[in-house]
């Protein structure tokens, strides 16, 4: 339960291009592509080095491979090592 006077907010969001299975980013991977996602909030909010209360990703179908990646991603970004992450995951008609 949420203590009356923390404060929380979304500060932001970043999509990453919707052509990776079919052209241009074929080669590159889930953790490249939100890291440089992240990096780039990071950089617009001018976040380096800042400890957030959570780094949440979302995605409709991820590899059991990438078990971990939200957390990866916050440690290859400019973000405090300490700030926390999550994997989301919601397979929907919107996404074909």
């Amino acid at each position: 339960m949420l203590n009356s006077n923390q404060r929380v907010a979304i500060i932001g969001g970043q999509r990453i291009p919707f052509v990776k299975s079919f052209k241009e980013y074929s080669r590159t991977s889930n953790q490249e592509m939100l890291t440089a996602s992240l990096q780039a909030i990071v950089k617009k909010y001018s976040l380096q080095g800042k400890v957030l209360g959570d780094v949440a990703f979302g995605a409709v179908m991820t590899s059991s491979l990438d078990w971990n990646l939200s957390r990866e991603v916050v440690l290859g970004s400019d973000l405090d090592p300490r700030t926390p992450a999550l994997n989301m995951q919601r397979a929907c008609g919107t996404s074909l």
